[in-house]
């Protein structure tokens, strides 16, 4: 979503703007939405991602225990 208004933000040709529908973004609307969309995924995927990864670490002291690769 974030290349969708950096796009137009970046893009130095004259008819920028008829190829993407709208005038390009400026800079702070740019910072705020970044700021905002990836305070919205930790809420929502953080648990998962969290959850996830204990379970995978978990897994994967368990297998280097059963070889006695760990100390």
């Amino acid at each position: 979503m974030l290349t969708f208004w950096l796009a137009p933000y970046l893009c130095n040709q004259p008819d920028c703007v008829s190829l993407f529908g709208k005038p390009p973004a400026n800079i702070w609307e740019l910072l705020t939405a970044t700021v905002l969309m990836g305070f919205i995924s930790i809420l929502i995927l953080g648990w998962l991602t969290s959850l996830v990864g204990g379970i995978l670490g978990g897994l994967y002291a368990f297998f280097l225990q059963k070889r006695d690769l760990m100390g």
